[in-house]
């Protein structure tokens, strides 16, 4: 659970916010924003002494919790659209969805994996050859 300054905001400021970086809005106007709403003027003096959301907060933010909310905005997108007839390559005649959501679960319960790989570079690399070989 993230505790930082914009975690603790209202949902639907975290939406908005969420929505201005993804149009690759500046900090400066968002920072501005964010620091004048009485709603996090209120959490910043209750949790965080008065200290203002800062460019480094807003960058915490971005590549955590924003991360996060354009997987989940990817994750409904996908669902959204899993019995879109317009597809030219449907998966069975049966159940066209069921390869698009086969395919998003394996996508997705790779990422973990990848997000390792990045961390660990050719150590990771070097642990799936060992666990091959076993």
């Amino acid at each position: 659970m993230r505790t930082g300054k914009i975690a603790r905001l209202p949902h639907p400021i975290r939406e908005q916010l969420n929505r201005r970086l993804e149009s690759a809005e500046a900090y400066e106007p968002i920072l501005n924003w964010l620091n004048a709403l009485p709603e996090a003027r209120q959490v910043i003096d209750d949790h965080f002494a008065g200290l203002p959301i800062s460019k480094q907060n807003l960058s915490d933010w971005r590549s955590g919790g924003f991360s996060e909310w354009q997987d989940r905005q990817d994750a409904a997108d996908f669902l959204t659209n899993l019995d879109d007839q317009s597809d030219p390559h449907p998966q069975t005649a049966s159940s066209p969805s069921t390869g698009r959501t086969a395919l998003w679960l394996s996508l997705h319960l790779s990422n973990p994996f990848s997000s390792l790989t990045l961390r660990c570079g050719s150590a990771a690399f070097l642990f799936i050859g060992h666990e091959n070989s076993v």
